[in-house]
């Protein structure tokens, strides 16, 4: 009957065992693709601050060039070339400005779905942490179970010989 209860225990422990190694590689796992994550990230966010640099200066530029030439324009209205010129590149600007704003906001939505990927990762992980921590504490169990099983076998072996050693000076 111990020797049962102690081979189930072991059974149990090694089966633990076997989880336990399993879910710490996909802790390891989870925290490799999270740091992953994580570095796209900088690296996005790295690029969205060139990226909103670059439009605050062309914005600047134009709002500069834009207050002299409209002026200007308004002036020399004895030169069309000029005026074509001016609004042709005025359409162009416009145009970049429009198209690096869509290129903001896209970036950004693809930094809102790193972030949601991040956060899933993590919520991944904390889930796979509780797991070893439960893994854990009921091993620590097993292994007081397998103990008592020993301690309870170990002093039956004792009785036994106790009893032996009576029967022998008995007879």
């Amino acid at each position: 009957k111990e020797q049962e209860a102690l081979k189930q225990a072991d059974l149990e422990i090694q089966a633990s065992t076997v989880r336990l190694r399993e879910l710490e590689a996909g802790v390891q796992q989870q925290e490799m693709e999270l740091s992953s994550l994580e570095r796209e990230r900088e690296d996005y966010l790295d690029s969205l601050d060139h990226r909103r640099q670059a439009l605050a200066e062309q914005i600047l530029a134009a709002y500069r060039l834009g207050r002299e030439s409209r002026l200007k324009l308004v002036l020399n209205q004895d030169s069309p070339a000029q005026l074509s010129r001016t609004l042709a590149y005025y359409d162009y600007l416009s145009r970049a400005q429009g198209g690096r704003i869509i290129e903001l906001r896209q970036v950004i939505e693809k930094l809102d779905g790193m972030q949601a990927g991040i956060n899933r990762e993590l919520a991944t992980l904390n889930a796979l942490k509780n797991d070893v921590q439960d893994l854990l504490k009921e091993m620590t169990g097993q292994r007081d179970a397998r103990k008592t099983a020993i301690e309870t076998l170990a002093s039956r072996i004792s009785t036994d010989e106790a009893q032996l050693e009576e029967l022998k000076e008995i007879g």
